[in-house]
């Protein structure tokens, strides 16, 4: 498949990475998500957590301001350029945020053939943890 070269530039450059800065229901279920399906990677917590501490390379503040709801996440993402973070799907939707599939180079190198054929795109339905 081909990628254009603005999607090459994008992929190798650096990317800020956002977090929430105080407990949410987003943290919840990403943490549980992870932590079920890729838990031999996933070190940060051990099941679902409503906060985490993240690595100091994840930023938890935008312009000096703690993200501590979903729309200052969104405001820090839509305008950080090159960057990534969690949020209600409706919320990035309605903001014009673009959806990714992201495959973790080391998560694949480890990961059997029929695991990488099972990687599929991230959606809040895969969270449910009931």
């Amino acid at each position: 498949q081909a990628t254009s070269s603005i999607a090459d530039q994008k992929a190798s450059s650096s990317i800020t990475v956002f977090a929430m800065g105080a407990p949410s229901g987003a943290t919840y279920a990403l943490t549980g998500y992870l932590a079920k399906s890729c838990n031999t990677i996933w070190k940060l917590t051990s099941g679902p957590n409503l906060t985490v501490a993240w690595p100091q390379n994840v930023n938890t503040s935008f312009q000096g301001v703690s993200i501590t709801t979903p729309e200052l996440m969104q405001a820090a993402i839509s305008a950080t350029p090159n960057s990534i973070g969690y949020l209600p799907t409706s919320l990035g939707y309605q903001s014009g945020l673009k959806e990714v599939l992201m495959e973790v180079p080391e998560a694949a190198v480890t990961a059997s053939q029929q695991a990488q054929q099972q990687m599929k795109r991230l959606t809040s339905r895969d969270a449910n943890l009931t």
